[in-house]
């Protein structure tokens, strides 16, 4: 399969002669623990550390509005061009696709100009030249009155729109590193809450990684909740199982990047005062990464410029508006208060206003410090060693013992 070339069966008939001509070939390889024993093992690579990892299917989550589309946008001028997204360096340039079939022409324009402008005098004709010759935005084509007529030309599902985004790809400049597909509902018109009906979908998407050889990240959205004072919490507002449609659409994905917007109360755990509307913040972390580690959750704002941008002291923050549900999470004494000290970051440790935060006795305060000392996670001084630090950023950002955070 050269690049760019996808073969996708037109119909059932199709996809029946094509089974039929095909059971002889040989499906399944085999290996010995030799196989595995000899082999080297290569690390995970990505296309931006720590959120984005190259990866075969990626989902990218939010509700309607909260910033993933910009996002999107954002990394791919960053990979296309080789200037950092967000101040991180990208594997870039490569060939960047942008499938928008959910904003108009007008709106992807002021992104794009946006991300661009962002970087002032660190783009060069040279970045100019290569954005041009790497990204390929792909909108749909307005029809004619004619051509209303015409069903085939109203059927934007994955399946007929694979072939023309190979095409579309094959003349970047840089081999394809990524095709970002906005939005997951708008190349499917069949039941997203049925397996049976998502399973093509997601085949249909890793032939195209394979055709590409890219990574391949889709937008989708959460299933409807509430931001009133019933809504979920933080912690829940960033679960997988809020995902909308089928279990089958986040078990056949490698790699899963979701957003949480910060609610009135959040904001007012974590101090933060210039909160006017859930649009304005949101959380963001890699939270599925089948190749390798998941990423700390990060706080980011939407700037005037109508870019997203990570929020100074986000990860203070995050602490503060998680600290309260914690408890609820099955999270140890040990884990909040080491949590706590890492938050302080060497100021003062004050243990009577830690207590109280922690809800615990100043006695028990007392004891569960004596513990930490005792597992060579703090000091005599009450700060972290490097065992100690090690396990309070793994707490905070999903590590080996605590699922969320």
């Amino acid at each position: 399969m050269t690049r760019g070339q996808v073969v996708v069966p037109q119909n059932d008939a199709a996809a029946v002669a094509g089974y039929e001509s095909s059971r002889h070939i040989q499906r399944l390889d085999t290996r010995t623990w030799s196989d595995f024993k000899n082999r080297t093992h290569t690390s995970q690579e990505w296309l931006c550390e720590p959120l984005f990892p190259k990866t075969s299917i990626g989902l990218v989550v939010s509700q309607a509005g909260h910033g993933k589309t910009t996002t999107m946008i954002q990394l791919a001028v960053a990979l296309a061009t080789g200037l950092p997204f967000m101040g991180q360096p990208v594997n870039g340039p490569c060939g960047v696709g942008l499938l928008l079939l959910e904003d108009d022409e007008n709106l992807i324009h002021g992104r794009l100009m946006a991300q661009v402008r962002s970087y002032g005098d660190a783009l060069t004709p040279e970045h100019e030249r290569k954005l041009n010759a790497n990204l390929r935005v792909m909108i749909e084509r307005p029809l004619s009155i004619e051509e209303l007529n015409l069903p085939a030309l109203l059927d934007l599902r994955l399946a007929g729109l694979a072939g023309e985004l190979g095409e579309k790809m094959k003349d970047t400049e840089d081999p394809p590193g990524l095709l970002v597909i906005d939005t997951l509902n708008a190349v499917h018109d069949g039941d997203e809450s049925s397996s049976t009906e998502t399973r093509p979908l997601i085949a249909a998407l890793r032939k195209l990684h394979m055709a590409l050889d890219a990574s391949v990240y889709v937008t989708h959205h959460y299933r409807k909740m509430g931001v009133g004072r019933g809504a979920p919490g933080l912690l829940d507002r960033m679960d997988p199982e809020l995902i909308r449609g089928s279990s089958a659409i986040h078990a056949g994905v490698r790699v899963v990047v979701q957003f949480a917007a910060v609610a009135k109360a959040d904001a007012e755990k974590a101090g933060i005062k210039d909160w006017e509307d859930m649009q304005q913040y949101a959380v963001v972390g890699l939270t599925k990464n089948n190749g390798g580690r998941k990423s700390k959750w990060m706080l980011w704002k939407h700037t005037d410029g109508g870019l997203l941008a990570p929020v100074e002291a986000g990860e203070r923050l995050l602490a503060g508006m998680l600290g309260p549900a914690a408890p609820k999470r099955g999270m140890t004494q040990q884990d909040r208060l080491l949590m706590e000290i890492h938050t302080l970051a060497g100021a003062h440790f004050d243990r009577d206003g830690t207590a109280s935060a922690l809800g615990m006795t100043t006695a028990t305060l007392r004891s569960v410090l004596s513990r930490l000392r005792t597992s060579k996670l703090i000091t005599r001084k009450d700060t972290l060693t490097l065992l100690g630090r090690a396990q309070a950023e793994a707490l905070l950002g999903g590590g080996a013992r605590r699922q969320k955070f």
